[in-house]
């Protein structure tokens, strides 16, 4: 394998946890508050919780949620939420705590099943992390970032068909995703399929304005025969 093909499949980030914050419909959110608390306190603290993430805040949206959860302790999503930040802290055990209530609470998050899916494949345990994936899609069967995820770990467990099979769907769903071409071409390096290889960097190039994937297919391209 090409040593840029290498590079980018080592350095995968499945979870890239980090800036993705749930927005849930106000609607959805009001019914699932019930009559206690008055809703406009929940709906108004859990927004500002929201808004403090997205800036960066995550002291004070941690304690926008903490405050929710007080007021309105059956809300899935703000566990799923509070998680997410203390992944980003990695506190992975309390990312973990949150992320297995929200799901038990409301186990149609496919979201919350992928970050925690990133966490036990983090942590080395890659069956379960998989099957945390197969959950996600399960719930959701065009949610990409599942396939990605899945098609990863079934990378690191040497299963190539698999994790093919898995860039491929999320390519079939959104086909132009520049990063699912990469991730794909470089398993084509791997296994010795080059003509497909540069089919998928020239993909990259025509799709990206991203100038780190531009030149790691290039990179690759360099590498396989004119």
């Amino acid at each position: 394998m090409s040593k840029p093909a290498q590079q980018v499949l080592s350095g995968i980030s499945v979870r890239y946890i980090a800036v993705i914050v749930l927005v849930i419909a106000l609607s959805t959110f009001v019914s699932a508050c019930g009559s206690p608390p008055p809703k406009d306190e929940v709906v108004a603290t859990f927004e500002r919780g929201v808004e403090l993430h997205r800036m960066g805040d995550m002291q004070g949206a941690l304690e926008a949620y903490n405050k929710v959860i007080e007021m309105a302790p059956d809300l899935a999503k703000v566990y799923h939420n509070r998680g997410l930040i203390y992944a980003m802290e990695n506190d992975l055990e309390r990312a973990m705590w949150d992320f297995n209530v929200a799901l038990g609470k409301d186990p149609t998050l496919s979201r919350a099943y992928v970050d925690r899916g990133w966490i036990y494949e983090s942590t080395g345990n890659i069956d379960e992390a998989i099957q945390d994936y197969t959950r996600a899609i399960q719930v959701d069967p065009q949610f990409v970032e599942a396939y990605y995820a899945r098609g990863t770990a079934y990378y690191r467990i040497n299963e190539m068909n698999s994790a093919l099979d898995d860039f491929s769907k999320g390519i079939e769903i959104q086909p132009n995703n520049p990063r699912l071409y990469l991730i794909r071409g470089s398993v084509y390096v791997l296994i010795g399929l080059e003509m497909l290889a540069k089919e998928d960097m020239k993909k990259v190039l025509s799709l990206s304005e991203d100038p780190e994937l531009i030149k790691r297919a290039m990179a690759i391209l360099s590498g396989l025969p004119q």
